[in-house]
């Protein structure tokens, strides 16, 4: 069975890991699960996992690259040690689903087995049970965690779970392979690829060293993260996103990026921050297409956001923020500060794993928050039972408490916050600041009131 080595990129995710700040992604859903044997989803999912070769992968540490690590078949393999069944010990009202996220993914993974977990738990208010998936951000990015829940759900592939590409990123067998011994310096052997890579690379090296030196005050607190997770979620008709473009331009995902930093700015005035004198950096990242070689893990580059959450007038915020991510369109996300994730990967992975602090202390100069925005496509269902929402799970870095992730599904856009409680208390005061935000919003714009939400259909 091939080994498959992991990018710098990936190994940073496990060098930036601490007890405080596990680096795990992946997404909540709640199923409409009312007759449904919690049982039997539970088999069906085991079922499922077990044909999907991806998931028997764990790690292995490698002499080369020097203080590289690749994936390795798990001879110890056991599908019962990672989808687990769990039951509502209360009312099974939204607030314990939150809390039981919070709970679960605020432990680390056990980087001796495979690295993630699906939890499913039952006995939710209304017939529901939520589903938890967890992945280490080193294993899948965000476009591998959703290609997981495709290939889990009905109708789904185990093709839709990535596999690294021929190419330097695998080996055929263990042992000595000269392709492995270059690592990143691979591209020796074309020097016009190793010119235009260069060059991409001192690019984005000056515009993460302006885009430093330029930073904004950021959050007004200590933003030092404890082990603490709490998080909070909401959701919003995505035809009254729709609606605002007709005063910014911008796809609906910006509109929902501005409605966003409204809320934010509710959310420091209730607690007595004054968002006129900030300037808040949000991380969005953006997924491109993986090169031969690069393994099953990462593949994504970012924009920087400024979030104007110094804007009193929401109609302005929600056009700023639309021009700004129209201008990083333009120029692409590999042309700004944003495609750090890249130029990690040009890095021998020694010096990512050693440098992991001073990467993490750099990305605190950099951005104040991650927002993610995941669009699902089609509905999904298990074993015939209907998903109907779903929310992103982004991590939180060393000295950023709040991330944000966002999906566009079944008609709504479904916002999730995962907060430090201790840094961002009361979480679920900025979940409600959203369609509260959106109503002024649309108000202003002289627009009608937003949609009134309609339960899902039993």
């Amino acid at each position: 069975m091939a080994a498959w080595t992991l990018s710098p990129l990936d190994i940073s995710f496990l060098s930036l890991e601490s007890p405080a700040t596990p680096m795990t992604i992946g997404a909540v859903a709640v199923l409409d699960a009312a007759d449904a044997d919690s049982a039997a989803l539970l088999a069906l999912l085991r079922e499922r996992a077990e044909i999907i070769p991806r998931l028997r992968r764990r790690l292995r540490s490698e002499l080369f690259p020097v203080v590289g690590a690749s994936w390795v078949e798990d001879p110890e393999f056991r599908v019962e040690h990672h989808v687990r069944l769990h039951h509502a010990v209360g009312t099974g009202e939204p607030a314990e689903l939150n809390a039981w996220v919070a709970r679960t993914m605020a432990t680390q993974l056990d980087r001796n087995r495979p690295l993630w977990e699906i939890h499913l738990l039952d006995g939710l208010a209304g017939g529901r049970a939520g589903l938890l998936f967890k992945v280490h951000h080193a294993f899948l990015d965000g476009l591998g965690t959703g290609g997981l829940a495709y290939a889990l759900s009905d109708g789904g592939s185990p093709d839709h779970v990535p596999a690294p590409a021929p190419g330097p990123g695998t080996s055929p067998r263990p042992g000595l392979d000269p392709r492995r011994l270059l690592g990143p310096l691979a591209g020796l052997a074309d020097p016009p690829a190793l010119a235009r890579t260069a060059a991409r690379a001192l690019s984005t090296a000056t515009g993460v060293i302006t885009h430093m030196t330029t930073a904004g005050p950021g959050f007004p607190f200590d933003t030092v993260v404890s082990p603490a997770r709490a998080f909070a979620t909401t959701s919003v008709a995505l035809e009254d996103l729709r609606g605002l473009r007709a005063v910014a331009r911008g796809s609906v995902n910006d509109i929902g990026i501005g409605v966003v930093a409204g809320a934010l700015r509710t959310w420091l005035q209730n607690h007595h921050y004054r968002p006129d004198d900030l300037r808040l950096r949000a991380l969005v990242p953006v997924a491109r297409e993986r090169e031969p070689g690069s393994g099953s893990g990462n593949s994504f580059s970012a924009f920087l956001l400024e979030l104007p959450v110094h804007v009193d007038d929401p109609v302005e915020r929600i056009r700023a923020v639309s021009e700004e991510m129209c201008r990083h369109r333009a120029v692409g996300p590999e042309g700004g500060a944003g495609a750090l994730a890249g130029l990690t990967n040009l890095l021998p992975p020694a010096a990512v794993r050693l440098g992991g602090p001073t990467v993490a202390q750099a990305a605190s100069k950099l951005f104040d928050m991650l927002i993610t925005t995941v669009p699902v496509p089609r509905p999904l269902r298990l074993g015939g039972v209907p998903i109907v929402e779903v929310y992103p799970l982004a991590p939180l870095g060393p000295n950023q408490p709040l991330a944000i992730g966002c999906s566009s599904y079944a008609g709504r856009m479904h916002v999730g916050f995962s907060v430090d409680p201790i840094v961002v208390p009361n979480p679920e005061q900025l979940a409600a600041a959203v369609p509260a935000e959106l109503a002024a919003l649309r108000t202003v714009a002289g627009l009608r009131a937003p949609a009134p939400r309609v339960p899902a259909p039993r």
